[in-house]
């Protein structure tokens, strides 16, 4: 059903389906991402079948990566330095604890259920244990931006809500990067490989930070030039793109940098022009989420 066409159509579709939904989820005082979620159960391969798995896997992969893009850009824009000095204390002890907890107790668990056998198949559950437990740190950031956004949220409590998200998604991915390097060596059973495993890793982790911190400054200092709002939108979002394609095209996460890039522009550009860039990123937040969402869904 809907074979053949060109992939515009699709999206497009996916723009006016996304929306419909997250109004009809309005309708019934649900928000907007319960929408988002059932529209894309209900056109995803196993019910109308208007997306298959060969469109959602792999022709519609450039709008993950474009979506995943913004929103870790926004989560790096939330992390304002006055606010996480006035809060250190306080979100210290929570993104420490929620995140090493949350890392340990998966692995102990996976550890714990996982079927063991000869030393082979004892060495892959330990892998499978440690890479669950790196990932588990993180937070889903789609989901409680959209909601943030949705309803306009503001205050501490929000400050708080997006600077632990965005630290645990930081430390998630550093775990997982660490996680992946161990696994290669633990597989490979050689200890050298487990210092080089590490040591490109580290350097990944450096090249993605250097590179979001390097030209989040560069957009930061050269914003009053665009200031016009139509002018602003346009660079930021050219920004965002070319530093997810220039990650993508050299195989490193574009996540990371996203994230530097957005904490630069919100904390090195002035306090009225990094304000008038996040709302103007917000202000496109809703139509992302409802097709990454949509996308996102695939039972």
């Amino acid at each position: 059903m809907l074979d053949g066409l060109h992939l515009l159509f699709y999206v497009g579709l996916m723009f006016i389906i996304s929306q419909i939904a997250g109004n009809l989820a309005t309708y019934f005082k649900l928000p907007r991402m319960i929408g988002y979620i059932s529209a894309g159960i209900l056109c995803g391969p196993y019910v109308i079948g208007w997306y298959g798995q060969t469109l959602i896997e792999q022709d519609l992969q450039f709008f993950r990566d474009f979506a995943l893009a913004i929103i870790a850009f926004s989560i790096g824009g939330s992390l304002e330095l006055p606010v996480l000095k006035r809060m250190y204390s306080s979100l210290a002890w929570i993104i420490l604890f929620e995140a090493s907890f949350a890392s340990v107790l998966v692995f102990l668990v996976m550890w714990w259920l996982l079927p063991f056998g000869d030393h082979a198949s004892s060495l892959h559950v330990l892998v499978i244990a440690i890479i669950m437990g790196a990932v588990s740190a993180a937070t889903a950031p789609a989901a409680i931006l959209s909601l943030v956004d949705e309803y306009e949220a503001k205050g501490d409590f929000k400050a708080a809500l997006l600077s632990i998200v965005a630290f645990d998604d930081v430390i998630a991915i550093l775990l997982y990067s660490v996680a992946i390097a161990v696994a290669g060596s633990l597989l490979a059973q050689t200890d050298g490989q487990l210092h080089i495993a590490l040591g490109q890793t580290s350097l990944v982790i450096l090249t993605e930070t250097a590179l979001g911190l390097l030209i989040g400054l560069i957009v930061a200092k050269t914003l009053f030039y665009f200031s016009e709002y139509r002018s602003m939108l346009g660079l930021l979002l050219g920004i965002i793109m070319m530093v997810t394609g220039l990650c993508l095209s050299f195989g490193i996460s574009s996540l990371l940098t996203c994230v530097m890039l957005g904490f630069m522009v919100t904390n090195i550009a002035k306090h009225e022009l990094a304000d008038e860039a996040m709302d103007i990123i917000h202000t496109i937040q809703q139509p992302v989420f409802g097709v990454f969402f949509l996308w996102r869904v695939r039972i």
